[in-house]
Formats: structure tokens, sequence, C-alpha cells
């Protein structure tokens, strides 16, 4: 089940989703999406999944590709 999150109001927000529930919370902080979560469901403490509205995930590792236009050689 996913979870109806307005992408327009809560873009670039954390969505803490309980996994087997569809439960969630939404804060621009991650820590506190996860603490407004299991303030309500308890439960859903080490079943909770993460990710960022309007992204494919909460978090980006690694590095990004640039362009090498305006470098000099």
């Amino acid at each position: 089940m996913r979870p109806n999150v307005d992408v327009d109001a809560e873009a670039h927000k954390f969505v803490a989703i309980n996994v087997e529930t569809g439960a969630y919370a939404v804060h621009e902080k991650e820590r506190t999406a996860t603490k407004q979560l299991l303030e309500r469901h308890p439960e859903a403490k080490g079943r909770i999944w993460f990710r960022r509205v309007g992204s494919e995930s909460a978090h980006h590792l690694g590095a990004s590709l640039r362009s090498n236009e305006g470098r000099s050689s």
C-alpha cells in the first residue's frame, strides 16, 4: 500500500512509513517524522522505511556528474 502524500505541498520532506500497515508521517526532518510515526504507532519500531516526497529515495550517496562546460583544460 502506498501512502497518498500531496507532492506539491510536501515536496522534499521525509516520509516515514510503517512497512506493515502503511501508516506514515511527513516532516522536514527525518527524525521528527520517525518520532511522529512512533508516537501514533509504537509497533512500527524496526519496520520503518524512508523516502523523500517527490524522490525515488530518502538519501543520495556518491558523486554527482557535472558538465565540463566552462572549464579550461
